[in-house]
């Protein structure tokens, strides 16, 4: 039987997704640098032997930022950075990661964008600068839909997290 267990926890704007003993990948990851918090658990998607993509420890840091003036969708992490998130995420049999951006239109999702990350090895991090398609996203509320893909191209269930483009 395949299970996930979800931690969050809030600290310093951050939300901190965590799945642990996914049966079938033989793998049961999990980091964070956010620290622990109360879990729950609940059904995974996957079915037992399923050999879908799967992403861990989604973190974006932090959940409310600027979007850079110029430059692309992502870059490596320097920690100096004024601008956009850090996005953290372990991926299981992962290649590669889409990362489509949503807006909030008054009820429904609306897609403004999407950018790919071509994942290096299990431990992934990057910079999104909240630049899409040559051009900075507007102040608002945004969601980040994150969804692996294998090298057989079987994807994963989707991760989604929330997050702001302030002025």
């Amino acid at each position: 039987m395949s299970f996930t267990t979800i931690k969050r926890c809030a600290v310093a704007g951050c939300v901190l997704l965590v799945a642990v003993g996914v049966a079938g990948c033989g793998e049961s990851a999990g980091h964070s640098r956010a620290g622990t918090a109360a879990s729950s658990s609940q059904a995974s998607p996957a079915g037992e032997g399923s050999r879908a993509a799967e992403l861990y420890g989604l973190l974006e840091v932090p959940d409310a930022f600027r979007a850079a003036d110029r430059g692309p969708s992502v870059v490596s992490v320097t920690g100096d950075e004024t601008t956009g998130m850090t996005l953290q995420y372990a991926a299981v049999l992962s290649v590669r990661t889409t990362f489509t951006v949503l807006r909030h239109q008054g009820g429904p999702m609306v897609a403004v964008g999407s950018f790919a990350h071509i994942d290096q090895g299990s431990q992934n991090e990057l910079r999104f600068t909240g630049r899409l398609s040559g051009h900075k996203l507007k102040p608002g509320s945004y969601q980040l839909r994150a969804v692996a893909e294998s090298a057989d191209g079987k994807k994963g269930a989707p991760v989604t997290r929330d997050f702001r483009v302030i002025p």
